[in-house]
């Protein structure tokens, strides 16, 4: 008897989180609906909007994004900003992954010094030779309250040479190095 209790309560939280998934998934698609594209830059969006980041001869290819910018030349800015900033988030992601066995085993604050270190690291960065390789908008209505009728939302592909990128993931590495080795004269490294 009690199994099949326990197989009703199961049936019945299932149908609540179905239920759940379902409200929410229509309250989704409401939002989405009432900010649909008056009209883009393309009849169908790019596949490399699936992405952020991608490799392919002798390049690295990054995205960059806006959403709700009042118009393409600030879309534009905005997108190239956020794109430097993914450039600058892979090559810290590149070496925290290249760092992360000698972190096994580390206390909590040692973990903490590397993190604050490897932002160091990057922050002094500057990518160099960053070239719009395409762009991407869709112009929504503004919502309510808003002033102006319309925003827009701008995703722009950029690229650096795998040369460019090695070099400032090097500069990172060196940075990030002797900050460590002086760190670890201090207990928490």
């Amino acid at each position: 008897m009690s199994f099949r209790h326990g197989s009703s309560f199961a049936t019945i939280l299932a149908l609540s989180a179905l239920v759940s998934i379902t409200g929410c998934t229509a309250s989704h698609q409401q939002v989405r609906s009432s900010s649909s594209s008056l009209n883009a830059s393309a009849e169908n969006r790019p596949d490399w909007l699936q992405t952020s980041s991608f490799e392919r001869d002798g390049f690295r290819y990054f995205v960059g994004s806006a959403n709700e910018v009042m118009d393409l030349t600030q879309g534009l800015e905005s997108a190239e900003t956020e794109a430097r900033k993914v450039i600058l988030s892979t090559v810290q992601a590149d070496l925290r992954q290249e760092f992360a066995p000698g972190l096994l085993g580390r206390s909590e604050s040692a973990v903490q010094a590397f993190e604050s270190s490897l932002s160091a690291s990057i922050a002094g960065l500057q990518p160099k030779g960053v070239m719009h390789v395409n762009r991407y908008w869709e112009r929504k209505r503004a919502l309510q309250g808003s002033s102006g009728a319309y925003r827009y939302q701008m995703s722009l592909l950029v690229r650096i040479s795998k040369v460019e990128y090695a070099r400032m993931r090097e500069l990172a590495f060196r940075q990030l190095s002797r900050q460590l080795a002086s760190d670890t004269a201090h207990p928490s490294f």
